[in-house]
């Protein structure tokens, strides 16, 4: 590699951009946006469900193609990536699978409640979900699908605002009333895509959930979908634990849900 003039300026470095999703924010700069590019590499794969072109890869990626040729180069070099014969593009090796399964299968945070998780599901029938706190937000770390046809979907790693779902509210009510009140006002409101609450009137619910033991979201911030969850402190981590469906069928059966989730988590060992 030559070393650069005197002359030369420096690069600056930028956070990879993505599509925007529920709660998502711009992520900080750093140095790393070359990891971020190659994780955004491997969502475009699973996106694409098939192999890709090193010109495809420079379009979806919308970067230079020298750079995207660096990143598939660095990826193959490392066992990730493979190439198809006559220029038929690229594809992921099953490195990553196998890592991915290794890393799920010691998940500190499922080890000590996959019981509990299962067993939610099972008398519910419905998806259940895990968040935890993040930026801000409700970071849904762990998902447990329903087996119906018709159900909640959501993808581990989105956010949730705090304001507007139930994950997010249940998150609110674990917290000292110094840490809520701040993260209160601090939280934006307007979500385009949740019903804007303002803080009395969070405040009241929030205050109201927390005398009932469990918080409820309608119809936000997604249409359609409803959830109740609880708060829970697990090996020290703050997090909530939803059941979540379609509206329809979830409606009739909250508290029916809500009491699911406190019995089948009040093994737990009480932390603070």
């Amino acid at each position: 590699m030559t070393k650069p003039s005197a002359k030369t300026k420096p690069a600056t470095k930028t956070a990879a951009s993505a599509p925007a999703k529920v709660g998502a924010r711009k992520a900080p700069q750093s140095d790393a946006k070359s990891a971020a590019r190659a994780l955004e590499l491997l969502g475009l794969f699973a996106a694409s469900r098939r192999a890709l072109s090193l010109t495809e890869i420079t379009e979806r990626l919308n970067a230079p193609k020298s750079s995207c040729y660096q990143l598939v180069r660095t990826l193959q070099y490392a066992g990730y990536l493979y190439a198809l014969g006559s220029r038929r593009g690229f594809y992921p090796t099953k490195l990553i699978v196998y890592q991915a399964q290794t890393i799920a299968q010691h998940d500190p945070i499922r080890q000590l409640i996959e019981p509990q998780l299962l067993q939610v599901r099972d008398r519910t029938n419905e998806s259940v979900v895990v968040s935890s706190l993040h930026e801000g937000l409700a970071l849904i770390i762990d998902l447990l699908e329903s087996p119906q046809g018709i159900r909640f979907g959501a993808r581990i790693g989105e956010r949730r605002p705090l304001h507007s779902s139930s994950i997010g509210r249940a998150l609110l009510g674990a917290m000292s009333p110094d840490k809520r009140d701040e993260l209160i006002r601090k939280q934006e409101l307007d979500y385009p895509d949740a019903r804007p609450v303002d803080r009395k009137t969070l405040e009241k619910e929030l205050a109201l959930s927390a005398k009932r033991g469990w918080y409820v979201s309608r119809d936000e911030p997604l249409e359609g979908v409803t959830a109740v969850a609880i708060p829970l402190t697990v090996a020290g981590s703050k997090l909530a634990v939803a059941v979540a469906g379609p509206t329809a069928r979830m409606q009739p059966r909250i508290a029916r849900h809500a009491a699911a989730l406190i019995e089948c988590f009040a093994s737990l060992p009480r932390e603070t």
